[in-house]
């Protein structure tokens, strides 16, 4: 498979990926450690929670009918350590920290009667891992579909997929469902991985205030781009200063 070069999903603008829509488990020598304790992920952070307790972050009105209708709970978004949640579930940062090229990890939670309508992701640099925690239901009433091929969580097992390629979820029943999602960088882009989440950062302090202000999604790419790329250098002093 060649490597693409890496890209930063500004919109939901189409795109044709080369990376397969599911990975193999077995070509990740971490999984089967979180597998073997996931239950610790689960009563560490569900144990005490209430979906009221999960605060609504950024609401992307693309992606979800109401801004509470998909929330999470942040470690760490590509690389930037979220300090207050990682003190908070010791145990779970412990068991996350044996993933190498860790980029992104939360639990997720998904709403009753809801769905997250068909995107992509924010690159195409990594892997994106979903582990079962409380699922309500399997196919059809809830599951996942990755560029028109459906699948269903299971409790305690982790599933992989490239989400540059556009997909969706849905949860059609009467209860919560919670997954915890874990990005890793693919192996081929490891070695920049600091320049390359930086960069991601910088697209998503974009993305966050065009949310608010509209209209700034119309900025030409002459403003943009230097924009960005300050930014990007902003973040990568920040995640180096953590």
């Amino acid at each position: 498979m060649k490597t693409e070069p890496p890209i930063y999903f500004f919109g939901n603008e189409e795109h044709t990926s080369s990376a397969p829509k599911f990975y193999n488990p077995k070509d990740f020598d971490w999984i089967p450690v979180i597998e073997a304790n996931w239950l610790t992920i689960k009563e560490e952070m569900l144990k005490e929670l209430t979906p009221d307790d999960i605060v609504i972050s950024n609401y992307n009105p693309n992606l979800v009918k109401a801004a509470r209708v998909w929330r999470n709970i942040c470690f760490i978004n590509y690389l930037w350590k979220k300090k207050e949640v990682i003190c908070k579930y010791p145990k779970t940062w412990a068991l996350l920290q044996q993933i190498p090229n860790l980029s992104y990890a939360a639990l997720n939670m998904l709403e009753p009667q809801s769905e997250i309508y068909p995107h992509i992701g924010d690159t195409n640099i990594t892997a994106r891992c979903h582990l079962g925690l409380q699922i309500p239901a399997s196919l059809p009433l809830c599951g996942l579909k990755v560029n028109g091929q459906q699948i269903a969580w299971q409790e305690g097992k982790i599933f992989a997929f490239s989400d540059a390629h556009l997909h969706n979820a849905w949860n059609k029943t009467d209860k919560h469902r919670f997954v915890f999602v874990i990005d890793v960088i693919l192996p081929q882009y490891a070695a920049k991985k600091e320049k390359f989440c930086s960069n991601i950062l910088a697209v998503l302090t974009l993305k966050a205030i065009s949310y608010k202000i509209p209209l700034l999604s119309l900025m030409p790419m002459f403003i943009a781009s230097p924009f960005k790329k300050i930014t990007a250098l902003l973040w990568r002093g920040y995640i180096r200063w953590q």
